[in-house]
């Protein structure tokens, strides 16, 4: 049986697809969960998800309130009405009662990233970095994003990408403005606005100092006072070097010790936190400081330690006071400051506010600190040092809302210009021509608006164009892909059908244009970007691509697999995101996308659908699959859509490697050797008889038995075999059900592991049976129509047809058979055609040599059925009419072999397998076992077995049962020792049982089915006429 093997059908496509669709809802579900019962995060006021804003402020936490007052502030003094979000129940600025200034608590986590992922407003300004990087993502319905600093410090400190997608940012100074395009030029991404406002958070601490006194209250006793004030993670110095630091400084009694860690510390560090803390705790001269607020600390104390914290320019810029810098080896990986030539601006500028020192300076810290105390001078040569991060003090709050006003004023301007300039028929369509549900300008419910904007004028010439584009893709397919394959045939019989479908729309739209428009419209289509996440679009015609190159294992190896991949992923790439993007000036992609990925996939698919499928239904399911897909992108869920075609690709293919590694399983022997039973059991030996050996295989030949039982009577080809000198061997079965499992044992006689690949290595001369005919001296031979049987492996006989110039490569077999949408059993391996192996066969069995011959030969004749798991009265009179064939062929090769006049030869004829021709004609393993009968097994197992013994040799001497046993017997003639053949033989259990669904045979008797506990055959029996 020369076959490429896959479970056709809808079977697995369905199973696929309810475990997608299954995941999709879970997700969805857990998300409504998540939202519902604030799980990830605090639930917060409930919003109007259809509500605009015009300008919103985002703060994480109250620790950001500085860092907005001044804007906000500002906005409400302008009478420029703000929304102000925060994730924080205890942010002041819920609390402010500024006038137009509407205050509300979103929630966190996942609750504050869902209202902020799906904002619409005009403009948002916020200090979290990160946008569309982490887990706040840009929404389509924001215009503007701005992103304001909250240090002093450089921005190249954030996780990598921290401003990249910000429309402008604000800075403090000239610092992170370089900085910032630095990483523009080296990221090679747009260029965005960049405004100096100075700090915002600086200005309200500068404030709170002239109205607050802050006494010397933390402490009882005034001492000379350090703040040690450390930024977070991994290079912080409380990381580093906590426990070394406040040792060396418990050594000394005579200073006050403020400890205030980045608050970010007793998250990501709370382990760290938690020992500094426990060996060092609060005593009379030393604090762990967590205030909100950092003023009281930086004015307590006289002298700061840190590393890299943003802090140091607040200390410095407020205070002019000493500072300390420990820093070490700043690391640069997963931050902004990764891509930055050298050290940031603010690392080079420590050692000109401050005194740089090194983790091996800490023995001597107290030293340092008191000799920096004595010269309390600040070094101020740098002149203008602040301008790198602190440019105009006190006027952050109103430079900052000059600019956010006139972005506010643009973004409204250019609206108001996209609204004169919209067309009237399109007010429930964006760009894009996707539905936009929050158009205020039609009046009605959800459902209203959808319905109207399908049936806009503007909608419907889309779908007519996009319903042309199925057209024109099933004419392209009719005409280039392979002719008489499945998908030809099929798309040959839908092309009349997208024809009327096409003109039915263009009618619906001619309908809608007159009564909507009075025969006018005015046709508007941009041409869209590309999206590369369209590329997750490809996994869903992908999905079977997969389960091919899994199931074809036998033939393809790591390269062939990887070809035929790349192959259809190229196709799928260029048709899913190239074509629709090159047509998208005038058919928008959520059309073009559905009707290319539908398309795909029904192409890509038809093997599985093979002969099982209707084309009808395999037509619904085209249109069913272009409908759902278009309605998903209309909607913009196009995340959707990815889920579900991950989720279809994944679970195909991990049910496809389960699949084929448990069936594997079935073969596997724990053995290692595993074709050295023969020679082991010959050692010594002395052969006695050296006959020709002929071994001429008919592709699915069933025995006399079975073929009664189908009907078809076959008695004259049986009698001229008799008439030939050959024995029958009646009753008698394969131990395989397919050709490279049972031929690898006939060549090998024993349990053989490792599947396919084992089983080609056996019938390229490693089988224990071809090695004992080569030591014995014989001249060996293989012909076959094409290299299947040996794929990928050198065939080790003497002489082997057709050599490995002609065979075609694996990956273009498989590639053809899924353009054909068919994988046939005769698909072709090798240049060379039939009637050349003919020859080529024939040419071997003329030959006289002198010195004995072996020959193994397997022609594809009679052949089994086709494998698309529909069997109908043709396929069983195609296999009538191929028996003829396998007849005269077989007759034509006696008489190459001149069998009349070769009374010392053996000759074997045999088939590799049954023909199945019952129930679908595939494996059974999809029907209950009680309706898999004797009949059911043999068709699959069954095989006629005939040998040409030499003259004298009594074709009983020896029990033969299966295909498997004829080189068990012959090498007992041979070596004239019959007890070798019940050593050398292989056990009488079928192989790879699955084939018959629950059934088995064992020792060649039923197991499970109606025919339970009985023979396999019946009536087994030798025919043959006259005892030689």
């Amino acid at each position: 049986m020369l076959v490429l093997y896959i479970d056709p059908g809808t079977g697995s496509m369905l199973i696929s697809a309810t475990i997608a669709l299954f995941s999709v809802a879970f997700f969805m579900l857990k998300g409504v969960i998540y939202r519902k019962f604030s799980i990830g995060g605090d639930k917060g006021e409930a919003l109007d998800p259809s509500k605009k804003y015009g300008l919103v402020f985002y703060s994480e936490g109250k620790q950001y309130w500085n860092v907005f007052q001044p804007l906000v502030e500002e906005a409400s003094r302008r009478n420029i009405p703000a929304t102000y979000f925060t994730s924080d129940k205890e942010d002041p600025g819920l609390t402010a009662n500024l006038e137009g200034i509407e205050a509300k608590f979103i929630g966190s986590g996942r609750e504050a990233y869902y209202v902020l992922n799906r904002l619409n407003a005009d403009v948002v300004v916020m200090t979290t970095p990160g946008l569309d990087v982490l887990e706040i993502k840009r929404s389509k319905n924001v215009k503007h994003y701005v992103h304001v600093t909250h240090s002093a410090g450089s921005v190249s400190e954030y996780k990598a990408y921290g401003t990249d997608y910000f429309d402008s940012v604000l800075v403090g100074g000239d610092g992170d403005y370089s900085l910032i395009r630095e990483l523009e030029s080296k990221r090679n991404i747009n260029v965005k606005e960049i405004e100096i406002i100075g700090n915002t958070y600086l200005d309200v601490m500068r404030t709170n100092l002239k109205n607050e006194s802050y006494e010397y209250t933390i402490f009882e006793e005034k001492r000379p006072t350090i703040l040690l004030s450390p930024t977070w993670g991994d290079h912080g110095l409380l990381t580093k070097f906590g426990n070394e630091l406040l040792s060396k400084l418990e050594e000394t009694d005579k200073f006050n010790i403020i400890i205030r860690p980045h608050p970010q510390s007793f998250i990501s560090e709370a382990q760290v936190m938690e020992e500094l803390m426990t060996k060092f705790p609060n005593n009379e001269h030393r604090v762990w400081n967590r205030d909100v607020q950092n003023l009281k600390a930086m004015a307590h104390a006289d002298i700061m330690i840190s590393d890299f914290s943003g802090i140091i320019f607040d200390f410095y810029a407020l205070f002019k006071k000493p500072i300390l810098t420990l820093n070490g080896q700043l690391e640069k990986r997963g931050r902004d400051a990764i891509d930055v030539d050298g050290d940031a601006w603010h690392i080079e500028l420590l050692d000109v506010i401050g005194k740089n020192v090194s983790d091996k300076d800490i023995p001597n810290l107290i030293d340092i600190i008191d000799q920096t105390l004595e010269n309390e001078a600040v070094n101020n040569s740098a002149g203008d040092t602040l301008s790198l991060s602190d440019k105009y003090p006190n006027e952050a709050g109103t430079r900052g809302m000059d600019f956010i006003s006139k972005k506010l004023e643009a973004v409204k301007s250019k609206e108001t210009e996209n609204e004169v300039s919209n067309v009237a028929s399109q007010p429930l369509l964006n760009e894009n021509y996707t539905f936009n549900n929050r158009c205020e300008g039609v009046q009605g419910n959800w459902i209203t608006k959808f319905i109207k904007s399908i049936f806009n004028p503007n909608m419907l010439i889309q779908l007519a164009m996009g319903s042309a584009l199925l057209v024109g893709y099933t004419y392209l397919g009719k005409r280039y892909l392979p002719e008489g394959g499945l998908n030809s045939l099929f798309l040959i019989g839908i092309l009349s059908k997208t024809v009327m479908i096409t003109i039915g729309l263009l009618l619906i739209f001619l309908l809608f244009t007159w009564v909507q428009g009075k025969g006018k419209i005015s046709l508007q289509k941009q041409s869209e970007p590309i999206d590369w996440k369209d590329l997750f679009f490809v996994a869903l015609p992908m999905t079977p691509i997969i389960q091919y190159i899994i199931a074809n294992q036998d033939i393809l190896d790591f390269k062939s697999s990887v070809l035929v991949f790349a192959t259809f992923a190229l196709i799928a790439a260029i048709a899913i995101v190239i074509l629709p993007w090159f047509m998208s000036t005038v058919l928008a992609k959520d059309v073009s996308v559905a009707v290319t990925m539908s398309f795909l996939f029904i192409v890509f698919n038809m093997a599985s659908f093979g002969k099982v499928t209707e084309p009808k239904t395999i037509f619904w399911i085209l249109l069913g699959l272009c409908l759902a897909i278009f309605l998903i992108l209309f909607l913009d869920k196009k995340k959707l859509l990815i889920i579900i075609s991950l989720i279809f690709f994944v679970t195909n293919f991990v049910t496809s490697v389960t699949k084929g590694s448990n069936n594997e399983k079935e073969f596997v022997n724990e053995t290692t050797e595993y074709n050295t039973r023969i020679a082991e059991m010959t050692e010594g030996k002395e052969v006695k008889h050296t006959p020709d050996v002929y071994i001429i295989i008919y592709d699915a030949y069933s025995n006399q038995q079975t073929l009664d039982a189908y009907g078809i009577d076959h008695s004259d080809q049986f009698n001229y075999m008799l008439d030939k000198g050959f024995a029958i061997y009646d009753g008698t079965y394969s131990v395989g059900p397919y050709s490279i499992i049972a031929m690898s044992h006939l060549l090998n006689p024993q349990p053989i592991p490792e599947s396919s690949t084992e089983f080609r290595r056996m019938l390229a001369g490693d089988g224990s049976a071809v090695q004992e005919f080569n030591k014995l001296g014989y001249f060996t031979n293989s012909v076959h129509e094409s290299d299947y049987m040996t794929k990928d492996f050198d065939p080790k006989f003497d002489y082997s047809y057709p050599d490995n110039s002609s065979s075609i490569a694996p990956h273009k077999i498989i590639n053809k058979a899924i353009l054909e949408g068919e994988f046939r059993f005769d698909v072709e391996f090798s240049e060379n055609t039939y009637p050349d192996f003919m020859v080529a066969k024939r040419k071997v069995l003329a030959q006289n040599r002198k010195e004995p011959e072996f020959l193994y030969t397997h022609g594809s004749n009679p052949g089994h059925t086709q494998n698309s798991g529909v069997l109908t009265q043709a396929d069983f009179d195609q296999h009538v009419f191929a028996l003829e064939s396998a007849n005269v062929e077989m007759r034509d090769d006696f008489n190459a072999l001149d069998i009349d006049n070769r009374e010392d030869a053996i000759v074997i004829i045999a088939g590799d397998h049954g023909p199945y021709l019952t129930k679908t004609g595939i494996g059974l393993g999809d029907f209950p076992l009680s309706e898999i009968d004797r009949l059911d097994i043999q068709d699959r197992y069954g095989a006629l077995l005939a040998i040409h013994w030499p003259k004298g040799v009594d074709p009983t001497r020896f029990d033969i049962r299966t295909v498997q046993d004829a080189l068990p017997a012959v090498l007992a003639y041979m070596y004239d020792d019959d007890e070798l053949f019940d050593q050398i033989r292989m056990g009488r259990d079928i192989l790879a049982p699955y084939t018959v669904g629950e059934a088995n045979v064992i020792d060649g008797k039923i197991v499970g089915g109606p025919n339970d506990g009985e023979p396999l055959y019946l009536d087994r029996k030798v025919r043959f006429k006259n005892a030689n």
